[in-house]
């Protein structure tokens, strides 16, 4: 996903995980050269209703521009 690139993004992000008891299994960060964003890439194990509320709550978020590249397993 494309992150603006401030302090307390991914303090949010993950706070949110963390209520839903979700575990981050892996985080990349990397800053977007000659701008004000950061690509940022989370691993977490969840179901695909899970992933869905997940993906719904990113959205609501104006500090998140973009959100791609999500893998979905079969509802266990």
């Amino acid at each position: 996903m494309v992150v603006k690139d401030r302090a307390g993004v991914l303090s949010r992000i993950t706070a949110y995980i963390r209520r839903n008891g979700w575990n981050v299994e892996q985080v990349h960060v990397t800053p977007i050269a000659a701008s004000e964003q950061s690509s940022m890439s989370l691993t977490i194990a969840f179901t695909k209703s899970e992933a869905q509320r997940f993906e719904q709550r990113l959205r609501e978020w104006n500090f998140i521009f973009e959100i791609s590249g999500a893998e979905q397993e079969d509802e266990q």
